[in-house]
């Protein structure tokens, strides 16, 4: 799994709290997507996932040519994190 980062992406994250190790965790960990649409021709994810440390985030990514990149992210909100938890409680 491959991850596009630049300056760009990666101060945006920066705005938001979120570095880019923990975006590839919550990734890599199992996100779960919960919404997916087209924007601009390209189908974004909205993706909730739990970084090593147990922080739960949301992030906007996209496929470019076979690597992933985080256009934004946030901390979950209650909703994305009970969905999040509903999610994975049924990949038990």
């Amino acid at each position: 799994m491959q991850f596009d980062w630049d300056d760009a992406n990666i101060l945006h994250l920066a705005r938001h709290g979120i570095t880019p190790g923990e975006a590839e965790e919550a990734i890599r960990n199992g996100s779960v997507i919960l919404e997916s649409q087209t924007v601009n021709g390209e189908q974004r994810l909205t993706e909730v996932g739990e970084t090593a440390i147990g922080r739960t985030i949301t992030l906007i990514t996209v496929d470019r040519d076979g690597q992933i990149r985080a256009i934004t992210g946030w901390d979950a909100t209650r909703f994305e994190r009970l969905a999040y938890l509903e999610a994975i409680s049924d990949w038990s």
